[in-house]
């Protein structure tokens, strides 16, 4: 059977396995290949360790060294973003409440203004529309005012309005 699947490369079919996209017939090549592979033959000459007993352990806590290292930081992130998210929330709600609660309102001074007022006297005074002021007195008679279609008249010390009958 191996005669016929030569054309595999182990590397590739590692890479299909790790991916999960074997065919039936690479798996099959693989585990064959797995199964007639004798890493006791194998030979380390740079090694510290005794045997290979103790080079597998070696090598199992480096692999878990390293899962280690490359799950912290993940976590470390998480943490990290939670951290800036709530000092961030902390620093709007702080500004906002500053805003709203503490700075001191604008004070607003009012303005004295001096205006002199004349003393009063016993006169009635009409202020037309167009600002024109005409004094009323006992002796006022005729036609006073006529403004857009209304008409005004004095007789004997007193008002009269009439509507234009014209418009």
């Amino acid at each position: 059977m191996a005669e016929n699947h030569q054309h595999f490369n182990i590397q590739e079919l590692a890479e299909k396995w790790a991916q999960g996209k074997l065919t039936p017939e690479e798996k099959a090549y693989l585990e064959q290949w797995y199964a007639g592979f004798n890493d006791e033959d194998i030979t380390l000459t740079d090694s510290d360790h005794e045997n290979t007993e103790a080079l597998r352990k070696a090598l199992l806590n480096r692999i878990n060294t390293q899962v280690d290292r490359e799950e912290r930081p993940i976590r470390k992130l998480l943490t990290l973003g939670r951290i800036v998210a709530a000092a961030s929330v902390i620093f709007v709600l702080s500004v906002g409440g500053y805003f709203i609660f503490i700075k001191p309102k604008p004070t607003q001074f009012a303005q004295n203004e001096q205006h002199d007022i004349k003393p009063g006297k016993n006169q009635a005074t009409l202020t037309l529309a167009n600002g024109k002021k005409i004094i009323i007195s006992k002796n006022l008679s005729g036609l006073l005012a006529t403004q857009g279609n209304s008409i005004v008249n004095a007789t004997s010390g007193s008002l009269t309005y009439k509507l234009n009958g014209n418009n």
